[in-house]
């Protein structure tokens, strides 16, 4: 029975070692295929910037990277789609002529718009196993523009603030004392 065992190896062995082999192939193609699906949605978030760059509203779309957008022109509002990634939409030095809308879907990623002085934000936006951080003061007046912000946020953050609150989130809560004895205190 020993010289059987010696020539065709252990069976257990064997196994092990394909199921290693087998799972090292999966995540060999999971990995290709996400490569090329995110290339294949880079390029069509391309294709999409491209066709609003002379437009006063903009579609931004970020898969598995990020990317920094700083408007200084007109701008009417924005449609941004974040999955496993980042933006950062910089409207700080824009200057606002009317009421702005920004749609947003974000996904396992991190969203955060500053805004100038002097406007106002209506967050309507839904978070879901993540967090939003608004930090703009509320302004009164006749000639106070609003930036409207609807969407969603799944497993995600959104930080809206103005350039005057550059100041780390994250340590607010900590010198507020927001988070105490393992208990997080909402801090809006």
């Amino acid at each position: 029975m020993a010289e059987y065992h010696a020539e065709q190896g252990n069976p257990a062995r064997k196994s092990v070692l394909g199921k290693v082999l087998g799972a090292a192939a999966v995540l060999a193609a999971v990995g290709a295929l996400i490569k090329t699906y995110g290339a294949h949605r880079r390029k069509i978030a391309e294709q999409k910037e491209a066709a609003t760059k002379d437009s006063s509203y903009k579609v931004y779309e970020v898969f598995c990277n990020g990317k920094s957008i700083e408007v200084t022109e007109g701008f009417a509002g924005a449609d941004i789609r974040c999955f496993v990634g980042g933006i950062c939409l910089d409207l700080s030095k824009a200057e606002l002529e009317k009421d702005v809308y920004i749609d947003l879907h974000n996904s396992f990623g991190g969203i955060e718009i500053k805004l100038p002085e002097g406007v106002n934000v209506s967050d309507e936006a839904t978070c879901i196993c993540g967090g939003v951080a608004k930090l703009v003061d509320d302004y009164e007046g006749e000639d106070v523009r609003t930036v409207h912000i609807t969407g969603k946020t799944f497993f995600g953050g959104l930080a809206i603030r103005t350039e005057a609150k550059k100041h780390d989130i994250v340590g607010d809560y900590f010198e507020e004392e927001s988070l105490k004895d393992g208990e997080f205190k909402q801090y809006i």
